[in-house]
């Protein structure tokens, strides 16, 4: 079983490079290193032989952490699904 600090590493180590390979603005490199906070791992920005283990680790299957801009929106808690109604003019009698 995989830890999730295994977890979060893979995920920010991928980031961190192309963040920093693309150019991003600083506030993508600073979620990147919250994740890496996060993931309980010392943020070195260098690859070292306990990331490139860390890489090659297997992932568990647990949500990543939501990405903080997406945060206060609203999600629906609910789904249409089954037969719908097929009169839309209703009236009283």
């Amino acid at each position: 079983m995989c830890s999730i600090a295994k977890m979060m590493h893979h995920i920010v180590v991928a980031a961190l490079l192309a963040v920093f390979a693309s150019g991003a603005p600083r506030s993508s490199i600073i979620y990147a290193d919250d994740k890496v906070k996060f993931g309980g791992i010392p943020v070195t920005g260098e690859i070292d032989e306990a990331t490139k283990k860390l890489m090659k680790a297997r992932r568990c299957g647990l949500p990543d952490q939501p990405d903080p801009r997406f945060a206060k929106t609203r999600h629906k808690r609910f789904t249409i699904h089954g037969q719908q109604w097929p009169y839309r003019n209703l009236t009283w009698r």
